[in-house]
């Protein structure tokens, strides 16, 4: 059975199954009223086959109490690790705390999920487990049984990514809630281009923002939307957030490395560029896991010498990024694909110059080498001219860094969170 066919079967089955209710009313917006109280666990009982999920009254979640006429979003996000996409959403929620009650449909694992728990993002939790096939049929059923009881209350479903959106069009088909999806993928899938037509006729009520024109293309060309129904909204960067407030001394330029040690992030680029810069008085410092694996071996290995003499350092990974840029006064990034880079974004409100490939996203970002030099993407020795160049140049990377604040200022959190609350229905004018 196809993924589609399952699709319009379970749907069939489950509005055999859920009782019939009222159309969804939707709630106006209150302002925050009263205290928050406190978050339980409640984790879900074994799964049960799909026939009994279908017709049980489905999972337990993490509720607290909360003003009862608040409207309520659901943010669905199944990733479980602290991508861009996650991060973003991360500054969403926090900034409509205490305006809606806000559910999050994904993993209690990861540093996602502790993130969310720290920082005390949402107010009721739907746990998603499993990203194989049959989880991921069983998270869609899971979220449509819970859309399907709250819909009275439910103001919208923000579908982070289209992974989330595949997770939704199911919730959404069975209750009439409207979806909100917030595209942030750098590249068209194979299985995007079989699925998105398929969920284009699923889902009743739609509404798309893409970071990037970048990631309004990948929706575009997995059949989901035409272009013309697509609102660009980037990802929001907190000035709080990312950047310190002392910088760390050194006797060397510093040259960070944000991001996963993988082909599309460019990690055997590093590598090589490393290798044109021996002898060089910069060091560069990788904020990565050094996990080695059939991809990214090679590129340890090449980079073992160098740390001997200490041309590479590896902190590894810090979740509080102050601390990371506090420890750079160039930041590189040689990837090959991105939808918006937000580490590239984050270095600009930082003041510090980038080199980067030449890829749509970056290119808007840094300009015409306004914030920062761009280089052909596989042209490692232009990488590495770069990178000298701006190691001997302090006035330059000055006058690229401030220049690179400057454009970093269109993404402040307020506007970003008030055109998404917009799509989801929210009045702005009661804004916490």
């Amino acid at each position: 059975m196809s993924r589609a066919t399952m699709a319009v079967t379970v749907i069939a089955r489950m509005k055999a199954t859920v009782p019939s209710a009222e159309p969804p009313k939707r709630t106006a917006v209150s302002r925050r009223v009263g205290g928050t109280g406190s978050l339980n666990q409640v984790r879900d009982r074994a799964d049960p086959g799909l026939g009994s999920l279908l017709v049980s009254s489905g999972p337990a979640s993490q509720r607290r109490q909360g003003d009862p006429a608040k409207p309520v979003v659901l943010f669905v996000s199944s990733p479980p690790g602290l991508g861009g996409s996650n991060i973003s959403l991360a500054t969403v929620m926090a900034g409509l705390a205490g305006r809606v009650h806000r559910v999050l449909a994904g993993p209690d694992r990861g540093a996602w999920g502790q993130l969310v728990d720290q920082r005390d993002l949402a107010d009721e939790k739907l746990v998603l487990e499993g990203r194989k096939r049959s989880g991921r049929i069983r998270n869609s059923i899971r979220i449509a049984r819970y859309v399907r009881r709250h819909r009275n209350r439910l103001t919208a479903i923000h579908a982070n990514a289209t992974t989330g959106l595949f997770l939704s069009a199911l919730a959404s088909r069975v209750a009439d809630v409207p979806v909100v999806v917030w595209v942030h993928d750098p590249v068209t899938t194979s299985f995007g281009v079989r699925v998105g037509p398929w969920v284009r006729r699923l889902v009743k009520t739609v509404h798309f923002a893409a970071v990037t024109e970048v990631a309004a293309q990948v929706a575009v060309e997995s059949g989901l939307c035409e272009r013309r129904d697509i609102q660009l909204i980037p990802n929001p960067i907190a000035p709080e957030e990312v950047v310190p407030e002392t910088r760390e001394p050194s006797d060397r330029v510093r040259i960070g490395y944000l991001g996963s040690a993988t082909h599309r992030k460019g990690f055997d680029i590093l590598a090589d560029v490393a290798d044109l810069m021996t002898g060089s008085q910069a060091q560069f410092r990788l904020f990565t896991l050094e996990r080695r694996d059939e991809e990214n071996q090679a590129a340890w290995e090449q980079m073992d010498p160098h740390r001997a003499t200490e041309l590479v350092a590896v902190p590894g990974i810090d979740n509080d990024v102050r601390r990371v840029y506090a420890q750079c006064d160039i930041v590189f990034n040689p990837s090959r694909d991105e939808s918006f880079c937000r580490v590239a974004a984050e270095a600009m409100a930082n003041g510090l110059p980038v080199v980067a490939g030449d890829i749509p996203a970056l290119r808007a970002l840094l300009g015409d080498n306004e914030a920062g030099v761009l280089y052909s993407v596989e042209d490692r020795a232009a990488a590495a001219a770069a990178l000298r160049r701006l190691a001997a140049d302090p006035a330059l990377r000055e006058q690229l860094g401030d220049e690179g604040r400057k454009r970093a200022a269109q993404f402040m959190p307020g506007p970003v969170i008030e055109a998404l609350a917009s799509l989801y229905g929210l009045d702005a004018s009661t804004s916490a």
